[in-house]
């Protein structure tokens, strides 16, 4: 159980099929006051999500916290968009 303090940005984020995000890693004031978090609504395989060194397929219907002052990367190498609800929330 997570609770929240307080919500930042909360985005709505499609990642095309065939897309990514280049490696880079979050920086600044607003990054470091505020936990990032993946709602997965969609995602075939072949989508992957980098993190440091750990490469994972988050799967639709889960939710993931991760160290976003690290850098990571995201790959869509399937045929359809790749969808999460992302926000940013300060945590009890």
């Amino acid at each position: 159980r997570v609770l929240f303090r307080s919500l930042g940005r909360v985005m709505l984020v499609e990642l095309p099929a065939c897309a990514s995000v280049d490696r880079h890693a979050d920086e600044g004031a607003y990054a470091a006051h505020f936990e990032r978090f993946h709602i997965v609504l969609t995602s075939e395989p072949g989508n992957t999500f980098t993190n440091g060194a750990e490469t994972i397929h988050m799967q639709p219907g889960e939710v993931w916290k991760f160290n976003h002052h690290i850098e990571h990367e995201v790959a869509n190498n399937s045929n359809a968009p790749r969808i999460h609800l992302i926000l940013d929330a300060v945590t009890e």
